[in-house]
């Protein structure tokens, strides 16, 4: 006859210990768990919320200063500090002022007969260039090395054709609006890229117009100014 193996008494009173911890654990993994993942979550959403923070003051800083050289050119055009006939002038302002502001693209005048001074700014080296189109050249768009002083330097080989300021997007805005003003977003005639920016009209003495002026950007410049705070951040 086989006899029946009894249980310890010891274990009898092991069991529901046992039982009982293996309950709470189960009970202080999950809630544990979900105590995470709640910190977890609230985590990225403060991080978005700090990213959205700094993304939105790098905007406004960023349209702020393309708002602060529109103003300073009016007050240039506007007290004749800045002549309108003066091609050298204008190149010479316009590139320091794009040297010193790398969020520029493009700062620029178009007179009221269709021609052209600017300085610029590459979307592929951002290097400085200067731009024209000059009846006395032909009327086509030309672009230039920069010298040091900002003067017209070497010109840069590639197809040159012809180019009317009047008839540019940030021209006729500025006509229309009659006052510094916001253009809508529009295509460059150079590279086929997507630009906006701050124009307003230039008048005489005699409130007769005598062209216009543009402080431009990318939105080229835009997205990595975005992506760079975004990584930064």
């Amino acid at each position: 006859m086989v006899k029946k193996r009894s249980i310890p008494f010891r274990l009898y009173l092991l069991i529901p210990v046992l039982f009982m911890f293996i309950v709470s654990s189960l009970i202080y993994i999950v809630l544990g768990s979900r105590t995470t993942m709640r910190t977890i979550r609230a985590s990225q959403e403060t991080l978005a919320a700090e990213i959205s923070t700094s993304l939105e003051l790098s905007i406004d800083r960023y349209f702020g200063t393309i708002r602060t050289i529109a103003d300073i050119n009016n007050d240039l055009f506007s007290s004749g500090s800045l002549n309108t006939l003066d091609n050298r002038q204008l190149a010479q302002v316009f590139t320091a002022q794009i040297k010193n502001v790398p969020l520029l693209t493009f700062v620029s005048f178009g007179r009221n007969n269709g021609e052209y001074i600017g300085a610029m700014r590459t979307l592929d080296t951002n290097e400085l260039r200067i731009a024209t189109a000059l009846h006395s050249e032909g009327g086509t768009f030309k672009t230039f090395v920069s010298n040091p002083d900002g003067t017209r330097g070497d010109l840069i080989p590639g197809e040159h054709r012809l180019f009317d300021a009047t008839q540019r997007p940030w021209y006729l805005r500025a006509v229309q609006a009659g006052e510094i003003s916001w253009y809508p977003v529009y295509r460059y005639a150079t590279d086929n890229k997507l630009g906006i920016g701050i124009s307003a009209p230039v008048y005489d003495s005699m409130n007769t117009l005598l062209g216009v002026y543009t402080v431009d950007f990318s939105l080229h410049h835009l997205s990595e100014l975005l992506r760079t705070r975004e990584l930064g951040s």
